[in-house]
């Protein structure tokens, strides 16, 4: 019992003697703060976090004039070093035609276009009308008048073709009434942008650019090449290959007159896109039943392939995906007629693509020899002496093709023809009466 008591006394004593010590060593005796202290921790904190938060401003203030300063610096440099050297800008502008030479249907109001010819108004390319504007063809080969001349084709002889914008379809008859569906495409300011050649490129080809564009909108190599060529920005380029009697010059234009009504033409151009589409319409399958016997399989594209032989479906299988939007050619056409005023091409019947589209117009390869009386070669060049018609139309054949023929010994009621019949052998005679 006294052990006890002493151990007590002594365990009370040591910690009143060292509790001093304790703290100087570990610091403050856990427990709660006295609410004096913890305000003015609070105050002391938020005045360090304001000074803080000012230091801190001012840095930013400070970098945030000084990248100002390096980045008006870097300006100045920029432009005494643009200074220096020589300009270059993309001007694609000419002067404008002579108020004189300008016919009254145009308005003198309407700012000169790229092609230095002034325009009535031209809508939108996805619209189906015709743009209104004069024949360009004549004004712009002033420059080339002498240096381009017709030449005798030779054996395989190749000349270039053309790049026209489908406007829509129409119809006209012919002089036996007989309706002729056709497809309407302008040639808008077609121009030889670059002559390819075997020293540089390795063949003989002709790049041609058609319509127009803004020459904002192009990239510093398109802007090269159209300033080393020194025509207006074109909307598409496409080239086509040639014999090296049918080149022509950098700049030349060609009109609606390269081709002739009654000759033979393919056309190359991306169809219309119908996005992903099912078998029946991407390829005209027939489908499943339409009622009896079938479960939710009326349009379904059927079988597709065997079973462990040969385990796989074989390639090229027409199936559902992606329909349209590939380039197709259309072969054998006949251009029907030609307005060299508009420039406009009449082809009897469709061209694929959708309206505003370029199409790639060229002479028919299957049929050379019905070619060899229409074409001119290098293309059509005028005559300054002569006057050509404006509209050409192919022409008509001299029978009527719809006429039925009816055999000379045909016996035909009176009623049908309105006259009388033909006189049937007697009976008995050897020769026919009249």
């Amino acid at each position: 019992m006294l052990r006890l008591l002493t151990g007590t006394l002594l365990r009370g004593v040591g910690s009143s003697i060292f509790a001093p010590a304790t703290v100087a060593a570990f610091g403050r005796v856990k427990g709660p703060k006295p609410t004096h202290l913890k305000k003015k921790e609070k105050t002391r904190s938020a005045a360090l976090s304001d000074e803080k938060a000012a230091k801190l401003s001012k840095a930013e203030e400070d970098a945030e004039a000084k990248r100002k300063k390096i980045e008006q610096e870097r300006i100045k440099q920029e432009r005494l070093r643009r200074q220096k050297l020589p300009k270059r800008t993309f001007d694609v502008s000419f002067e404008a035609r002579p108020v004189a030479e300008i016919p009254p249907k145009i308005s003198h109001n309407i700012p000169a276009t790229p092609n230095n010819i002034q325009l009535v108004k031209k809508p939108s390319l996805t619209k189906k009308v015709i743009h209104k504007y004069f024949n360009t063809e004549d004004i712009v080969n002033r420059a080339f008048i002498g240096k381009v001349k017709q030449v005798e084709p030779r054996k395989n002889s190749q000349r270039t073709g053309l790049l026209a914008i489908k406007v829509g379809m129409s119809f006209l008859w012919d002089r036996w009434g007989k309706r002729h569906a056709l497809t309407v495409l302008q040639v808008d300011r077609c121009q030889v942008v670059q002559v390819k050649t075997p020293e540089k490129e390795g063949y003989y080809a002709l790049q041609l650019g058609v319509g127009d564009r803004n020459p904002k909108r192009l990239r510093k190599p398109e802007i090269g090449h159209f300033l080393r060529a020194g025509t207006p920005a074109k909307q598409e380029l496409h080239e086509f290959p040639v014999t090296p009697e049918n080149l022509l010059p950098v700049g030349y234009q060609l009109g609606a007159r390269h081709f002739t009504p009654g000759q033979y033409v393919d056309t190359n151009s991306l169809t219309r896109g119908k996005g992903f589409q099912g078998a029946m319409k991407r390829w005209g399958f027939a489908g499943g039943p339409a009622s009896h016997g079938a479960s939710l399989f009326h349009r379904g594209l059927g079988a597709t392939g065997a079973r462990q032989d040969p385990g796989r479906v074989f390639k090229n299988k027409k199936m559902h995906g992606r329909m349209g939007g590939r380039r197709r050619m259309q072969r054998n056409l006949r251009v029907y007629k030609v307005d060299a005023d508009r420039c406009l091409i009449y082809i009897k019947g469709s061209v694929p693509g959708r309206t505003g589209s370029v199409i790639k117009i060229m002479d028919a390869e299957r049929k050379k020899e019905q070619n060899a009386e229409f074409l001119n070669y290098p293309t059509f060049v005028p005559d300054p002496s002569k006057q050509y018609a404006v509209e050409m139309i192919m022409d008509a054949p001299e029978e009527d093709p719809e006429e039925v023929y009816i055999h000379d010994n045909a016996i035909i009621p009176d009623e049908y023809m309105g006259l009388a019949g033909p006189v049937t052998q007697a009976e008995g005679d050897g020769e026919g009466g009249e």
